[in-house]
C-alpha cells in the first residue's frame, strides 16, 4: 500500500468509534505511523483523524478514550500546545470520577499519557502519583500484598525517597513477616 493509497485502504475514519475499538484502532494508527514515519499525507490524515476522533470522544464524555486520542494526534505531529491543554483537561476528568480501583487504573493511564507528551509535567508527575498512592491502599485494604507492594515500588520510581512509598514498603515487609 503506497501513501498515494493510504485514505482510501486503511480506514482512517475507522478510528471515529466506540471506546472498546480505539485500542486496536490506536495500533494501527502507530503501525501506519511506523510504517510511513516521514510521510507528510499519512502524517496529516492520522493528525486529522485523530483530531476528530479526540474531538469526538469529548463530546461523548469518553476522556480516557479522549486522552488516547489527544496524545496519538501528537505523535502524529499535531500542535503540542492543543494536545497538551486538552490531554491536562481531559486527565483531570478522569482523576475526578476514579472512585474505583478500574477507574484508577484509568487515571493512572490518563496521567502517563499527559506525561509522555511533556516529560516535564509537574501535573502529570503529581496525577501519577496521587494514582499510585491510592491503588497501593486499595491493594492493602484489599489484602493484596503483591498488589501494593507493585504499586509502592512504582512511586518509588516515580519520585525516588517518597516516604509515604517507604512507609508503605515497610508496612509490607512487616506484614509478610508475621
Amino acid at each position: 500500500m503506497g501513501p498515494d493509497q493510504f485514505p482510501a485502504r486503511c480506514g482512517l475514519e475507522g478510528l471515529l468509534c466506540a471506546p472498546a475499538i480505539i485500542l486496536n484502532r490506536l495500533k494501527r494508527f502507530d503501525a501506519l505511523l511506523v510504517r510511513y514515519p516521514g510521510d507528510e499525507r499519512v502524517l496529516r490524515g492520522l493528525e486529522n483523524a485523530s483530531l476528530r476522533g479526540a474531538r469526538d470522544a469529548q463530546s461523548k464524555g469518553q476522556w480516557l478514550s479522549a486522552c488516547r486520542m489527544w496524545a496519538a494526534y501528537h505523535r502524529a505531529g499535531g500542535d503540542l500546545e492543543k494536545s497538551l491543554r486538552n490531554l491536562g483537561d481531559c486527565a483531570r476528568y478522569v482523576a475526578q470520577s476514579a472512585d474505583t480501583v478500574e477507574k484508577l487504573g484509568g487515571a493512572l493511564e490518563a496521567w502517563a499519557l499527559l506525561k509522555s507528551v511533556d516529560q516535564y509535567s509537574d501535573e502529570a508527575q503529581q496525577g501519577m502519583e496521587w494514582c499510585r498512592i491510592s491503588l497501593a491502599r486499595a491493594a492493602e485494604r484489599a489484602g493484596d500484598l503483591t498488589g501494593a507492594r507493585t504499586h509502592w515500588t512504582a512511586l518509588l520510581e516515580l519520585s525516588p525517597g517518597d516516604r509515604r512509598a517507604q512507609d508503605g514498603l515497610n508496612r509490607i515487609a512487616a506484614a509478610s513477616a508475621r
